[in-house]
């Protein structure tokens, strides 16, 4: 039995894994994966708050929601969140245009603005207000139920909320003449750089149309770059007669003979 026994034995003992040699690069992985998982969030986080810091809450509203117009609005703009996303194009563009180095430029604190579809009937086919209380922080934008009944109305909501965001994000300090003349520049030159030319609205004693107000602050900005961003800090804690002269650089008279009549 005994020799039985020992011819039962396999020809070849398997030796026992060393798992003290195993053990430290285990722990060596772990230690490793914990920390690439610790840094990964600490990057997600910061970046997750970056990003915040730059946004803004943007609410949309449909007062006509029980009209045909509103119900139009509501395929086409509220039931796929697109009309916050045009919202959204629309402040970053402009927000880029005005403040593209914050190092040099302050920008202003804006932290919610409400796009809402109205009923009534408004001067204009949209009206931008500052909510009351809000130290120009919040603003509403109030567009005409109207534009739904236009075929383009795509393109005509962007063109919309891109002047209404030049309005949202403009320093208003200023006169209205210089303000409404930004906000033409900025809703229709996509590098504010343009065909430029018109009269120099600096020599008029009337106040000019926008567009006049326009071609003269894009011709400032081909010849001085960063001419608008500077003009809009100045107008920040104000106006003097000397705004447009230190924005530009130079005397704005002398800008003028540069500008040919049309």
């Amino acid at each position: 039995m005994a020799e039985q026994a020992e011819f039962l034995q396999p020809l070849i003992i398997p030796k026992k894994p060393n798992t003290a040699a195993l053990e430290p690069d285990l722990s060596n992985s772990a230690i490793i994966l914990r920390l690439t998982s610790v840094f990964f969030v600490a990057i997600l986080s910061f970046w997750a708050n970056h990003e915040a810091s730059k946004g803004i809450d943007i609410v949309i509203e449909n007062a006509a929601k029980n009209t045909p117009a509103g119900r139009r609005f509501n395929l086409f703009y509220l039931s796929n969140d697109k009309a916050s996303r045009l919202a959204i194009q629309a402040s970053d563009y402009i927000q880029h245009l005005l403040y593209s180095d914050l190092t040099l430029h302050k920008k202003k604190q804006v932290s919610r603005v409400t796009v809402r579809l109205v009923l009534q009937n408004l001067t204009e086919i949209t009206e931008v207000s500052s909510s009351p209380g809000s130290n120009n922080r919040q603003f509403l934008i109030q567009i005409s139920f109207v534009i739904m009944d236009r075929s383009d109305h795509m393109s005509e909501l962007i063109r919309i909320l891109q002047r209404a965001m030049a309005r949202v994000w403009i320093y208003d300090n200023g006169p209205k003449h210089v303000v409404d003349g930004i906000v033409e520049l900025l809703a229709n030159s996509p590098d504010l750089i343009g065909g430029g030319g018109g009269d120099c609205w600096m020599m008029d004693e009337d106040i000019p149309p926008p567009r006049q107000v326009a071609r003269f602050l894009e011709e400032g900005e081909r010849q001085r770059k960063g001419f608008i961003q500077r003009l809009n800090q100045g107008m920040r804690d104000g106006w003097s007669d000397r705004t447009v002269d230190i924005a530009l650089g130079l005397p704005a008279r002398n800008l003028c003979g540069t500008l040919p009549s049309q």
